[in-house]
């Protein structure tokens, strides 16, 4: 997607979301558009450097897994961009790191920044929707995203039932659960991961992202 079409889109959407409080009608963009979108973001704003010094909020997750999962444990991250995430846990202790990333030139950073980090985990360069139903279930103690499920298409919300089935342990959800903007999809996800069988064991809001809530699940 090049940087005029991304303009012109969220200028309509904009546009729309004045007229409708509906956020499916809300934002028009298919979800061939926006993996397109993600797999090469135009914009500065999202593109992979820009992620890779937001230390705190890497600190905070290793925090959280010290608290759900064991050293030894089979963690996945699923949205991994540049790596800062996996780096920070292997830095921490956690070797048996794995994950998928649609963007390929986040992948190609991620082994130039992290090559240690890289060379010892199970990295896949894939969407979401391709990679996650080849999973076999109960493949990762641990699974979890920040930032990243609220870019899922609705279309491709089936997705959260592998994620449930892949998952063994704990599931840790760091997502925006109210923002409705192009691009950006709200979500409940105490209501969606408990409803596909799974138990809320704790939750805040994220204290280092701003509208950001933390929830873990287990299994």
């Amino acid at each position: 997607m090049n940087l005029l079409k991304f303009k012109i889109q969220k200028q309509l959407y904009k546009l729309k979301a004045k007229f409708s409080g509906d956020q499916a009608a809300q934002s028009k963009i298919t979800g061939e558009e926006l993996r397109e979108y993600w797999s090469n973001p135009p914009d500065d704003k999202n593109k992979p450097e820009a992620y890779k010094d937001e230390t705190a909020r890497s600190d905070y997750l290793v925090s959280l897994m010290d608290q759900y999962a064991k050293k030894n444990d089979q963690i996945f991250e699923l949205g991994c961009n540049i790596g800062r995430n996996l780096n920070h846990l292997y830095i921490n202790g956690y070797m048996d790191l794995s994950s998928v990333e649609i963007n390929t030139g986040a992948s190609e950073q991620l082994r130039k920044n992290f090559p240690e980090m890289a060379a010892n985990s199970q990295l896949h360069n894939s969407a979401a929707e391709e990679f996650m139903a080849t999973l076999e279930d109960n493949s990762f103690d641990i699974m979890y995203t920040m930032a990243v499920l609220l870019h899922i298409h609705p279309e491709s919300e089936w997705i959260f039932e592998h994620m449930v089935r892949a998952t063994k342990k704990h599931l840790i959800i760091i997502e925006a659960e109210t923002s409705v903007e192009y691009k950006l999809y709200a979500r409940d996800y105490k209501a969606i991961f408990e409803g596909l069988g799974m138990t809320e064991v704790f939750s805040e809001p994220m204290p280092v992202m701003s509208n950001y809530m933390t929830r873990v699940f287990k299994k």
